[in-house]
């Protein structure tokens, strides 16, 4: 089978795949500054390590991102339902400027 990438959801490959076999993510960066967080460290801190989160760029605002994850679980729904989903490798699913979503 092949591997699924979409824009919201995807099957991790690497090392992530120790933690979830499917995964999404919104936004890049975090505002909440903990020393531990991988995300600030390494290759990918210029991508992924920012301290302001972002909404990812191939979405064009919230409501696009919600609907292109609505289409997404949807299309993988049976795998997700026996697996779960992953929120986030890059950056806290839990942040305070988005409790309204």
């Amino acid at each position: 089978m092949e591997r699924f990438n979409g824009k919201a959801i995807y099957q991790p490959a690497g090392k992530a795949t120790e933690y979830a076999k499917w995964a999404c993510n919104f936004y890049v960066g975090c505002s909440c500054g903990c020393h531990y967080c991988y995300l600030k460290k390494g290759r990918g801190v210029k991508i992924l390590g920012g301290d302001k989160p972002t909404l990812k760029k191939c979405f064009r605002g919230e409501a696009h991102a919600l609907d292109v994850f609505e289409n997404e679980m949807l299309q993988n729904r049976e795998e997700l339902q026996k697996h779960g989903l992953f929120f986030s490798f890059t950056t806290n699913p839990f942040l305070n400027i988005k409790k309204g979503l």
